[in-house]
């Protein structure tokens, strides 16, 4: 009786031990232990492992817990099991680190309840921006440099969303995304139409667009319509 609570007690030791040596920038963390993954999912305030760059599935279930911010930027690729995981974090997720998707991590992580940050990724599909976009939570995709017609009419579903990549809209994607009900940021447009600024005005949330550095009266008129915040802090003229 002795021996096994002389074991359990170094065990209840140990793992007390590796949560109080975990270092106050935890983005200086290269590799973790599943006891180390369970401590830190109870601290409070948002997460930042951005030093990880591998993870198994029982530290993402385990880090998927914690309540706040959970920033894995470091991860350059995720198994299905590992996405399916932290789809069921509750609070905002970066995983900026990943440069591509299948379906299947599109299909996960789209279950995701909190804000999803994917700044890593340049290219995407079709089915892959429905599945994304399709539990409408705010979506950080800055990297994406094009955009198809469908993929604007899936995003417009999004709660807020980011395409700071996207250089140029046609004017038919303009009318799609304005249909965003929360923040909307195309800070790469570097121009307008006029019909495009007229469409954008019309977003429900607040409209960030900063590559502009010059616009027309006509688009300044329609753009002072948008009743929410509108950033334009690359204007160099007026």
């Amino acid at each position: 009786m002795r021996a096994i609570t002389f074991i359990v007690a170094v065990v209840a030791m140990t793992g007390a031990v590796l949560a109080v040596d975990l270092p106050k920038d935890t983005n200086a963390l290269t590799e973790l232990t599943d006891v180390q993954a369970e401590a830190l999912a109870k601290r409070k305030g948002d997460l930042y492992l951005n030093g990880l760059t591998k993870l198994t599935i029982s530290q993402a279930e385990a880090l998927a817990t914690c309540e706040d911010g959970l920033a894995l930027d470091g991860l350059t690729a995720l198994s299905d099991a590992q996405a399916k995981a932290l789809s069921k974090h509750k609070g905002g997720l970066s995983l900026s680190g990943l440069t591509t998707l299948t379906d299947s991590l599109a299909a996960a992580l789209g279950k995701c309840e909190g804000a999803l940050g994917l700044d890593g990724v340049t290219v995407i599909t079709e089915a892959q921006a429905h599945a994304l976009a399709e539990h409408r939570v705010p979506l950080l995709l800055k990297s994406l440099r094009t955009l198809t017609d469908a993929q604007a009419e899936a995003f417009a579903r999004c709660e807020s969303l980011t395409l700071d990549g996207v250089a140029a809209l046609t004017d038919s994607q303009a009318e799609a995304l304005a249909a965003c009900i929360g923040d909307l940021c195309l800070n790469g447009l570097t121009s307008l139409t006029d019909a495009q600024a007229m469409s954008l005005a019309t977003c429900g949330g607040g409209l960030s667009l900063d590559g502009l550095m010059q616009i027309t009266d006509e688009q300044a008129k329609s753009l002072s319509r948008h009743k929410a915040g509108l950033s334009l802090n690359g204007l160099t003229t007026l």
